[in-house]
């Protein structure tokens, strides 16, 4: 992914507890951050999982279950289908049936993949969970760059099944820990940073706003040329054969200029047709 492309992509590891966490940091996310949303979760093999219809219910986002080379796109949530390990390769997703339960790391697969591929774009949060996966995963994220949360708080705003998130906070891998309330607000506020340093609009509004400019400039450029060419005829009654050059130079080399001073140059535009 060129540099001028890139946006952050979030992945989001959750097990026992963790439906909770997840409708509230989606109820509380802005749906236009221009980031894009990955969860792993634990499930038992076979197990039938209504995830995508029920965090569908506290987002206006896309959510969506998880295809194979599926390319990621800004403001939207994908969730890992059941009985599948994910990837991140070549800037798709990738994915696998597991084989046997022996596969139980599901969150450090993906995030370790994420990590190697988008590098200081990629985000990982660990949310309520028991065990310490995520947490190799958490890892490569912060040694690259990457932005690393992991859900706590008192007073009930902390993780059901505090396993994952304090492995990785034992770990020293954790750059916030936030309940999954001040997540959202943390998680707008970089995508804005990171927007800024790309050099990217940060909402679909803005992206609007900015092609409207661009737009209107090229109609005002354009405007000022027909303007300029209606003086030169006015001026010198002569039709110039190809548009006004504005900079004496955007149609003529330097050599040719100078051809064009001593009236010598019949190709040259009319402007260029004066001395230098």
């Amino acid at each position: 992914m060129a540099s001028e492309d890139k946006f952050p992509i979030v992945g989001i590891g959750a097990s026992a507890g963790g439906l909770e966490a997840l409708e509230g940091l989606f109820k509380a996310m802005p749906d236009d951050t221009g980031m894009s949303f990955v969860v792993i979760t634990h499930l038992a093999r076979g197990q039938v999982s209504a995830m995508v219809e029920i965090l569908g219910r506290y987002t206006r986002m896309e959510v969506q279950t998880a295809a194979d080379e599926a390319v990621l796109e800004p403001n939207q949530l994908y969730v890992c289908p059941p009985d599948h390990v994910m990837t991140m390769v070549d800037g798709k997703l990738r994915l696998q049936l597991r084989a046997d339960e022996a596969q139980r790391k599901p969150i450090d697969v993906f995030l370790s993949s994420l990590a190697r591929e988008h590098g200081e774009a990629a985000i990982g949060i660990l949310l309520s969970g028991g065990g310490s996966d995520g947490t190799l995963g958490i890892k490569a994220i912060k040694e690259r760059g990457g932005l690393t949360l992991a859900q706590g708080g008192d007073d009930g705003a902390g993780p059901l099944q505090k396993g994952m998130p304090d492995t990785a906070i034992a770990a020293g891998v954790v750059d916030l820990v936030l309940s999954v309330e001040q997540m959202a607000s943390r998680l707008a506020d970089y995508a804005r940073g990171f927007a800024r340093a790309m050099s990217l609009p940060t909402t679909v509004t803005e992206m609007q706003t900015r092609t409207a400019t661009q737009t209107q400039t090229e109609t005002q450029m354009q405007t000022a040329t027909a303007t300029q060419t209606q003086i030169w005829e006015g001026v010198t009654g002569i039709k110039p054969s190809t548009s006004f050059c504005t900079s004496r130079s955007a149609t003529t080399s330097v050599a040719t200029r100078k051809k064009a001073s001593s009236g010598a140059c019949a190709t040259a535009c009319r402007c260029c047709r004066t001395p230098a």
